[in-house]
């Protein structure tokens, strides 16, 4: 027997919203000690002046009778850093919000609309973390790091993340942890790892195996999880991994990038006596890589004209810059 179907209007609406899922990147992990400099009124194309004092010392000027004279100068540089100022805005109506109220999705047009403001502030605050404002991307701190590197083939000859020998990309990686510790001596903390959330989530599930690497944790924990430990036994170094889609594609040859960062550092006190006596001046001074935000995050509801409120969202600050290129590493690889 045929079956006849026949479709009905007005149809019905399943009430509620269905969201599409978006990437929380937590680009703040990234930055050390942020700064606040201007207010509302100060041009927004002046540059913050940074300041960069180091001592330059020379023991042994003289060898006459024995007699080292120590030799020392003190040098002032200031770094410019240039101000970006971002804005967006959303306009809400009458009709406008009496039709959004009639599809009945539990939140305003008004809830609605400042949630992708707010959304669509924070998604440009982060690409300008790691790239910068300009168009040209030249700017940020994927742009600062001391040295690119590609992953080089393993003792098999595998290029690709996921084919690697998880024992010897493990220890690629602690290496790359090293130079940095060794470029600051120890001072450099914590680490945070920015790359594509393949990478991010292959790392933490991998597990490292006990028969070709016999590491503490080996046949029980993934890469991720023995890099850690190992990083951490080292120097006493936190680790972060940030997932973070910005890092795909973005190296030569359409590569991936993995990001290693030192945004903090300590420095411990040190006496009269010490070789490194000059790090007491201005410790709490020390920025390795951060993000100035001189309004921070301002909402200005406008009048309503016409039946039509506008709100407006604004804020200056800067492209994520580091001090120390030092700091930071950048990793090219294929996954």
């Amino acid at each position: 027997m045929p079956m006849n179907f026949e479709r009905i209007f007005p149809h019905a609406v399943a009430k509620g919203i269905v969201k599409k899922l978006y990437e929380s990147i937590d680009y703040n992990a990234a930055i050390g000690k942020r700064t606040n400099w201007g207010s509302r009124g100060v041009d927004v194309l002046y540059h913050m002046m940074a300041d960069e004092i180091s001592a330059n010392t020379v023991v042994g000027n003289s060898s006459i009778w024995r007699r080292d004279i120590p030799a020392n100068d003190g040098t002032l540089k200031q770094m410019a850093i240039p101000y970006y100022k971002v804005q967006t805005s959303y306009t809400v109506d009458a009709d406008s919000e009496a039709h959004f109220e009639k599809l009945d999705l539990g939140i305003s047009e008004q809830e609605f609309k400042r949630a992708i403001s707010i959304q669509s502030m924070g998604m440009r605050r982060a690409h300008i973390v790691f790239f910068g404002a300009d168009a040209t991307e030249k700017q940020g701190l994927f742009n600062a790091s001391s040295e690119t590197t590609a992953l080089p083939a393993d003792s098999a000859s595998n290029t690709k993340l996921t084919t690697y020998i998880p024992g010897e990309l493990l220890d690629f990686l602690v290496a790359q942890i090293r130079k940095i510790s060794d470029l600051s001596y120890n001072m450099l903390k914590p680490i945070t790892i920015v790359a594509p959330i393949d990478a991010i989530n292959y790392l933490r599930s991998k597990i490292v195996p006990l028969t070709n690497y016999q590491e503490k944790g080996a046949g029980t924990s993934s890469i991720a999880k023995v890099f850690e430990n190992i990083v951490y036994d080292m120097n006493g170094i936190n680790v972060k991994l940030v997932p973070c889609s910005y890092m795909k594609g973005k190296g030569s040859g359409s590569k991936d990038v993995m990001l290693i960062i030192a945004p903090g550092i300590e420095v411990k006190e040190e006496e009269m006596g010490s070789t490194a006596y000059f790090n007491n001046v201005g410790q709490d001074d020390y920025v390795n890589t951060f993000m100035d935000d001189a309004l921070e995050f301002q909402e200005y509801p406008n009048p309503e004209i016409d039946e039509v409120r506008k709100t407006v969202f604004t804020s200056i600050y800067t492209p994520a810059y580091s001090v120390r290129a030092d700091a930071i590493r950048s990793i090219e690889y294929t996954y």
